[in-house]
């Protein structure tokens, strides 16, 4: 006996607009990363460095420094909005890859494990938050 699960048959109240809604949410866990890696990127490159407890640090290297640098000087007006939204699109993400796993298991590990993957973008927002220079 083989059974089968599929997305479009998960019970919900609205149906498969409600479905094709998570689904787009869960774009969320792509486009997160994505701009992240971008900002990181592209505000590498263009940084002239920043100052950290009254050093200099410059050029910026984005292989031996950190990525948070970039939250300083003058990328910091596009870093840290980049930190905020990729870990908002993360946490977006997050919540529609979980809600929309097939039923099944136990609900603890779901739970469990939806907590444990939102750490990461709620970091990124706390990154954003505060800066090398505001702990």
């Amino acid at each position: 006996m083989t059974t089968t699960t599929s997305l479009k048959r998960l019970p919900n109240s609205t149906g498969n607009a409600n479905l094709s809604w998570l689904r787009w949410l869960a774009l969320g866990a792509l486009a997160g990363p994505v701009l992240f890696t971008l900002a990181w990127l592209i505000l590498g490159a263009v940084s002239p460095g920043y100052t950290v407890a009254g050093t200099w640090i410059s050029p910026y290297s984005a292989i031996s420094q950190p990525i948070s640098g970039l939250g300083l000087g003058e990328t910091a007006r596009y870093m840290n909005p980049a930190f905020i939204i990729s870990g908002l699109l993360l946490l977006a993400g997050v919540g529609g890859v979980v809600l929309t796993l097939p039923p099944g298991g136990r609900p603890a590990a779901r739970i469990a494990s939806g907590t444990l993957l939102a750490l990461s973008p709620v970091g990124l927002i706390i990154i954003g938050l505060f800066t090398l220079e505001t702990p």
